[in-house]
């Protein structure tokens, strides 16, 4: 994200858009923080030399003296730093999150955080927890603001799960996919953080969130990949070596879903207060059925997108994608 300000910040002040000043910048053990704007072409030098942490009166100092707008950007995934959220929105300072956890605590938490934004000037967007880059959050929020009714939310959430499926097919075994894409650098560096459906989950409830249904995690109905024995292996090699003991029942519901001509996708679904993540058989008539690659594609199905979905579809994982997402929301936040 940090790259992508620097090449862009220069072009938006020219054109008189936004004027962008990175004030401070935190990793988990270093901050490094000026009010007047931080040289971003050797942030990487001077954090590692560092020798200060991130405190709440110093980001609070911080953003007092630089003035303007402010906007303090989780790009973390600690529940943790979650715990600043309040008191920064209730002093008037935007939040720009990438934190699915900081929105997946207790649906009370959430709530805090709605109510301590609506009592402020401050926002809170976090269109990057979930699709990274893709207009998720900002098309569902504006179906909403404009008086839509949402009937049913279908999702392939995870790009690891969407080229798994994708490429399954007669004559590969399930974990030989897991370890290629492994080696891709695809999965988690242990794969049974993608293959057990809990960040799946996460997103999924964000979205319910998100059109008003107070829900919790455990609500969520989820149906891990990942055998308790195979979870309880010691390493990622293990697992992978006792998920190789589980290609005939991975095989037997594709070869199940092929006979039907249909295909096999990991489908986040939310209809009627109700939520899930499971594997599906996807007819060739829905647009999960083409999906290629590692792509994301969500289905929202509303009272006026009744009888075709509004689908949104593109990478929904890596660096730069989720940095797009997150410039777009502190851009939103200066407007």
């Amino acid at each position: 994200m940090l790259k992508q300000i620097l090449e862009h910040a220069p072009v938006l002040q020219k054109e008189n858009f936004i004027e962008l000043r990175i004030v401070g910048i935190a990793n988990s053990g270093r901050m490094i923080g000026s009010a007047q704007g931080l040289d971003l072409k050797s942030w990487r030098e001077l954090l590692e030399a560092s020798h200060s942490i991130m405190l709440p009166e110093t980001l609070h100092s911080l953003f007092c003296l630089a003035g303007g707008i402010s906007s303090f950007v989780d790009c973390t995934a600690s529940y943790t730093i979650r715990s600043l959220y309040p008191s920064l929105l209730a002093s008037g300072v935007s939040i720009v999150t990438a934190n699915k956890k900081a929105l997946t605590g207790h649906w009370q938490e959430f709530v805090a955080l709605k109510d301590a934004e609506t009592s402020s000037e401050a926002r809170l967007l976090y269109e990057a927890t979930v699709g990274a880059g893709l207009p998720v959050i900002a098309t569902l929020k504006d179906l909403l603001l404009s008086g839509d009714r949402i009937i049913r939310i279908e999702a392939i959430l995870s790009g690891t799960l969407s080229y798994l499926f994708n490429r399954f097919e007669e004559k590969t075994s399930f974990s030989q996919l897991v370890a290629e894409a492994r080696k891709l650098g695809y999965t988690e560096p242990d794969p049974r953080d993608d293959l057990n459906g809990a960040d799946v989950a996460r997103k999924l409830l964000i979205l319910a969130r998100t059109i008003g249904l107070p829900m919790e995690m455990e609500d969520i109905e989820v149906q891990s990949l990942v055998s308790e024995s195979s979870q309880n292996a010691s390493s990622p090699e293990e697992f992978l070596n006792l998920l190789a003991m589980e290609d005939a029942a991975f095989e037997r519901m594709r070869a199940a879903a092929a006979r039907e001509g249909q295909a096999l996708r990991y489908v986040a679904s939310l209809e009627n207060g109700k939520a899930r993540v499971a594997v599906q058989k996807i007819p060739p008539s829905h647009p999960f059925y083409s999906l290629s690659g590692n792509d994301n594609v969500i289905a929202f199905t509303t009272e006026r997108y009744a009888k075709n979905p509004l689908v949104i579809q593109g990478p929904g994982a890596g660096p730069e994608v989720t940095a797009a997402g997150v410039f777009a929301d502190i851009l939103r936040i200066g407007l």
